[in-house]
């Protein structure tokens, strides 16, 4: 019976000493969570990327023309024939560029929220690219009507669609570079 006695404070003693560790446990810093991403990520991803890289080309297209609407509408011959429904068409061609890299852009951001690698870097990306997207807009809606008749206005929309294609470029240019 003596050692029955001896028995219970060394197992009492032994519960609180682990109950101690466990407490000491709990104050340390818990492993980072897995960070889950929704599986359809990667295929939004690529759609996102080739989009992007049929940006450049439409730009510099959309660049040379502009710039023969620009020419034709100062020079007393006019334009040719070809200029103004070539650029409204890459203009088309480019706000729908815009409109799909918005949507797999902005989708694939909330999938990564809890992702903290990259995370400046695309939300600096995604801000970026919604200020081109609202210059491109602006050029588009607000001052391509005005730009017919207002030299003034001709030079804005041309000003802030240039604005926006280096903006652009740039905000590019760096996700590239950062996830290569």
């Amino acid at each position: 019976m003596t050692t029955r006695r001896a028995i219970v404070p060394l197992m009492l003693a032994a519960l609180l000493a682990g109950s101690d560790a466990h407490a000491q446990s709990d104050s340390t810093p818990a492993r980072p969570r897995a960070v889950v991403i929704d599986p359809a990520h990667e295929r939004r991803l690529g759609v996102h990327r080739w989009t992007a890289y049929a940006v450049p080309p439409l730009f510099a297209v959309q660049a040379l023309v502009g710039q023969q609407l620009y020419r034709g509408v100062q020079s007393s011959a006019g334009e040719a024939e070809w200029v103004r429904p070539t650029h409204r068409a890459g203009a088309v061609l480019i706000g729908s560029a815009f409109a799909v890299n918005v949507t797999t852009g902005a989708w694939n951001l909330w999938s990564q929220r809890h992702e903290p690698e990259g995370r400046v870097m695309r939300l600096v990306h995604g801000a970026s690219m919604l200020a081109a997207a609202g210059g491109f807009t602006y050029a588009g809606t607000v001052l391509a009507q005005d730009a017919r008749v207002s030299l003034e206005k001709r030079r804005e929309h041309r000003r802030i669609a240039l604005g926006s294609m280096v903006l652009t470029l740039a905000s590019g240019t760096g996700m590239w570079l950062a996830n290569r």
